[in-house]
């Protein structure tokens, strides 16, 4: 009973070992047809150019047409890489230069953006100037109506709109009223427009009856 036993044992640590040799070499069998089928495009390169030979170079020493093959590939691919080596050169020194130039295009466009936003505080700068200027121009222009009642009338009755009750029906804050609610629009082209007049000493009456300061 023992020695069968034994025997038993014994085969059966001889089957595991067995099996895992087995699974070891299906395993580098795999790995094996992995290259196979990766070297297999060589093959068919090697078979495609063997066609385009002239038929007697094999024919003279067949024993060394693989062999042959092998160093004709060898010599095509060591005149390739000389014809490449200047290209990947070239390349490199294109990205160097990129490289330089990367921070010079960047300090670049720092420096535009600084000068369009100086740019545009001048313009904001150079509006609100204008818009004083106006200003002052307007107070000027109504300082000077001020000491010249003919040139209120005549002001005050550009700005009579057509529903609008006469110019005689109206008194001084009722008139200084009227041109200020036009000069909030497109008065400054009355304004303009009566100065002219007055400076070419044409003074247009302000009513058809020609309106006095003391018929008020």
């Amino acid at each position: 009973m023992k020695d069968r036993s034994r025997l038993r044992a014994f085969k059966e640590r001889e089957e595991e070992e067995l099996q895992s040799y087995l699974a070891l070499l299906r395993r580098k069998q795999a790995v094996l047809s992995a290259k196979v089928q990766a070297y297999r495009k060589f093959e068919t390169y090697m078979t495609s150019v063997v066609d385009i030979l002239p038929p007697d170079l094999y024919t003279r020493c067949p024993r060394q047409r693989d062999r042959r093959l092998i160093m004709r590939y060898n010599t095509l691919e060591d005149t390739f890489n000389r014809l490449l080596r200047p290209d990947v050169l070239r390349a490199g020194a294109d990205q160097e230069t990129r490289d330089r130039e990367s921070p010079l295009k960047a300090d670049h466009a720092r420096d535009v953006l600084s000068k369009n936003s100086q740019l545009a505080e001048l313009h904001e700068a150079t509006e609100r100037q204008k818009g004083t200027q106006e200003q002052h121009e307007q107070q000027v222009s109504y300082r000077g109506l001020r000491h010249d009642p003919p040139g209120i009338d005549n002001v005050a009755t550009r700005c009579l709109k057509r529903h609008d009750p006469h110019l005689q029906s109206l008194d001084w804050p009722e008139e200084m009223e009227k041109i200020r609610a036009t000069l909030d629009g497109h008065g400054e082209e009355v304004v303009r427009a009566v100065q002219d007049q007055m400076a070419r000493g044409v003074t247009p009456s302000a009513t058809p009856g020609g309106r006095r300061r003391g018929s008020k």
